[in-house]
Order: structure tokens, then sequence, then C-alpha cells
């Protein structure tokens, strides 16, 4: 026999060996082991890892397939995937299958749905068995369970911890979970993803506006998977009361002047009544201006009362200004020395008594002496010195340096005048003369004042007066016993 024909004879041996299993194999001998997602989400994924064993001896080809009727347009699922869908089994051996159900967005919730799959020998579809998948889809509040905590208060201008306790209910990944926060006075929004069946904490931190003012607010916490509302919590947080008021204080110097601009700003959530004290000394009250106005000042100074809003500032001037008392100053001093200079370097005319002489018969002889001084820098021109007598006083006839021009009688008395044609500056003229009282003129006499008329550069007539004089006439004896 040829190689050939060996090669041929065992091949067909082989052959008939083959079919001889395949015969004997049995579809029963399949056992199907696992365990898939029983919990989804509407228009989530469940996952069905399955265990095919081949319990017999005989080595066998088998097909695995969907119920054909389960992705009618009728039906909640979407797709259903089997991989792979065949497979070869050897006696005792074990392999893995994996099924996929997507269930459709709209799927009622809180139904249990059911397919199979049919596992059949190649060739052979009428000896199949079914394997029951069975998935419920849940409500979305199944989906996850969440707790949250909070403090009972919080200040202006500090964050806000909100604590979450996020655990997923479902044996699949949730990678699309959202969570707002929202209250009147913030909103935020962040992102996070769920292994299956765990557990997460986070803490979301929201800034509260310094602006906030002290009460208690409500925060409304929503978390949604898949564009679903799938929880949500209203909780209160207080904000507290803060009061902060900021002194800036701005300060300036200048020749006799200073100020000071201090800027009070509440930097709380509050309206606060504050109170601003500057202390001054005596004078420097005396020289203060303020802007505004004190509500009181006493030995201490000045004091403001005044209520203050929440992001508002609250300005105080004072302004000690010693200027305006120099100026007071330089103006009475100039004056005075105005005046002193007016007195003092203008013309002056003194008169005054230099002998006295008493008879036995009571008559006084009273030698005068009569000083005019031109003090100013200008020549006085058209000088007339005048003295007037009372009629009881009479003038002898001797005088001493000038003689006066005009002697006349008048219901007044007798008027003395004397011309001079000028006096330059600083010259000093002195006019003597002599005079007597008449017989029985006792006790305390007056001689009137003299008056000086000139004409100034200008060409205006001016005056200027002496003093009076008084003496005492009659015998010593008599005036003794008198006093």
């Amino acid at each position: 026999m040829g190689r050939k024909q060996i090669f041929i004879i065992l091949g067909m041996l082989l052959t008939l060996i083959a079919i001889a299993g395949l015969a004997s194999a049995n579809i029963n001998d399949i056992t199907i082991l696992g365990t898939g997602i029983d919990k989804v989400a509407p228009g989530s994924v469940a996952e069905f890892k399955l265990t095919l064993y081949n319990e017999g001896n005989n080595r066998m080809t088998i097909d695995i397939a969907k119920d054909p009727f389960s992705t009618l347009s009728s039906s909640w699922f979407d797709y259903i995937l089997v991989q792979p869908n065949r497979i070869e089994l050897s006696g005792k051996e074990k392999k893995n299958i994996n099924v996929t159900i997507k269930f459709k967005r709209k799927v009622p919730t809180g139904e249990s749905y059911s397919t199979f799959i049919k596992i059949m020998p190649v060739g052979k579809p009428e000896e199949s068995i079914k394997h029951t998948l069975v998935t419920r889809v849940v409500q979305p509040e199944e989906i996850l369970t969440t707790k949250v905590n909070l403090p009972e208060k919080v200040n202006p201008g500090k964050k806000l911890e909100i604590d979450l306790n996020l655990e997923n209910n479902l044996n699949v990944l949730l990678s699309e979970i959202e969570v707002y926060a929202a209250s009147e006075l913030f909103e935020k929004r962040e992102s996070y993803k769920l292994l299956p069946l765990q557990i997460r904490e986070e803490t979301l931190e929201v800034e509260v506006p310094e602006s906030a003012k002290p009460g208690n607010y409500d925060l409304n916490l929503r978390v949604y998977y898949d564009n679903q509302l799938v929880s949500k919590e209203s909780l209160t947080f207080r904000v507290s009361t803060v009061s902060d008021v900021v002194v800036k204080t701005e300060e300036g110097k200048s020749f006799l002047k200073s100020w000071e601009k201090v800027t009070l700003t509440n930097l709380g959530n509050a309206a606060v009544e504050q109170i601003y004290d500057k202390e001054l000394g005596f004078w420097q009250r005396m020289f203060a201006s303020y802007s505004p106005e004190p509500t009181y000042t006493d030995s201490d100074g000045a004091h403001w009362r005044f209520s203050l809003a929440p992001n508002k500032e609250y300005n105080i001037t004072t302004v000690v200004n010693f200027r305006t008392s120099l100026w007071i100053i330089i103006v009475i001093v100039s004056f005075g020395l105005f005046a002193y200079f007016s007195l003092t370097r203008g013309v002056s005319i003194k008169k005054e008594i230099i002998n006295l002489k008493t008879d036995k018969e009571g008559k006084s002889e009273i030698r005068i002496m009569v000083h005019v001084k031109n003090r100013s820098s200008k020549q006085l021109k058209q000088v007339a010195l005048i003295e007037v007598l009372p009629h009881h006083l009479h003038p002898k006839p001797h005088f001493g340096t000038l003689k006066p021009d005009r002697i006349q009688k008048g219901s007044q008395g007798i008027r003395l005048m004397w011309e001079i044609p000028a006096i330059d500056k600083h010259e000093e003229r002195i006019i003597t003369y002599n005079i007597e009282t008449k017989v029985g003129v006792l006790g305390e006499v007056t001689l009137p004042t003299a008056m000086l008329r000139y004409k100034n550069k200008a060409g205006k007539i001016l005056s200027s007066q002496s003093n009076p004089l008084k003496f005492l006439s009659g015998p010593k004896e008599i005036m003794r016993s008198r006093r």
C-alpha cells in the first residue's frame, strides 16, 4: 500500500471520529455562569459578563445570538451586543462572553426589563437553549444618595464650605454628575465622576460677598445625571453681623497752618453708630475750622456722632490756621505803629509852667513856656500859635524869645497869636511869655490849651492842641487855711 493511500485512510478515520464526537456532543452539557448589572439608569448601559462551561467531554462549536425582536422600534432597548458571538469549547473548558444592553433614554423607570440570549450548536439551531437577562431601570432619585452639610453661619467676604457625600447606588460608572449650588448671594457648579458603587466626599467652596447683609439665606442644591435631576436639597445658612470700621488719616503742615483728614470706612455688612473724637488744645480750638461741623465741642476738643452704612465712607477735615491770628496781630501792630508815628513824627505842642510867684496882695505871676516841634520829615508853612487867656488873666508886657504878632481882646478873653513863616523838619521852637492874675482870684486856675495851626506840603491846613495847665492862685496863708 502506498504512502498516499495511507494518508487518505487516516483522514477518513479522523473525519469519522469527529462526526462521531459531534454526534455525541449535547448542548445541555453547556452551563451558563455569571451575573451582570441588575439596576441601571434610563439611557444607560447594562453590562453582563457570562461564563459558558462545557461539562461534557466532547468539543463543541457554539453560536450565541440575541433575541431577534429585542431591538424593534416598540422595544425599550436601543441595542444589544454579544461578543464574541461564536466560540469553541473543548470538553471541561470555560470561556467568557460579554452582553451589552443599551436602554433608550425615555424608558419608563421603576420597572424591570428582560431579554434573552440563545446558545446553540453550529448548524443545529433546533437544539438551542435560552438564558434570560433581567435589568431594573431605576427612578432618577435612586441613582444617587446625596448628603449635604454646611456651617450654621459664615462671615461676609469668607468662603462657605458645603460638604457633599455622593453615593453611587448603581454598579456602573457615572461620568456626568453635575452639582449646582445656588442662593441669593452666589451660584456654583461642579462636575464629578463616580465609579460603580463608589462613595465620594467633596467640599464645594463658594465665596460670600463682603457686601452681604446679615441674616438667613436659603441654599438650593441640585444634582443632575445625564441631564436628569436625581437629587435636590434645601438648606439654610446665616451671614453673621460684622462691624469693621477702618480709619485712615492724612496730615499736612505749612507755615502756621496744619490740617488733618480722617476717612472712616465701614467694611462690615451692617450700619454702625460711630464716634470720632479730635483732641485740640485751647489755642488750637480758637483757630480751628471743621468739615463737617462737629456734633459738639468742649475743653477736650471736637466730637462727631454719625451713622455709617456698609461700604460707605465718612470724611472729617480739621484745619488749624494760625495765619488769621498773625494777620490780626500784623494789622493791630501796623495800626499801632501808624498811630505812634502819626503822633510822634507829626507836630507836637506842649505847654508847661516854668515859674510861679505870688505877692502879698494875692496876685500871681506865672511864666509859661510852649514847646513846638516838627517831628515829621516835611517842612511846615504858615504856622500860627494861638493862645487864649481868660478874663481873669492878662499878659505881662515882657515876652521872651518871640513876641506875639497880635494881641486881641474878645468876648472869650485875650487872644495872643504868634505867626511863624515856616518850621523845618525836626526843628523845635520855644515860646515863653508871662501872665498874671487879677486881684481876688483865689484857688485853682485853669489855663486853656494852646492851638497850633499850619499848612502841610499838600496845602491842607491842619491843627494841633497842647495840654491845658492848672495852678493855685492867692496868698499863701489863705491857700494853707483852705487846705
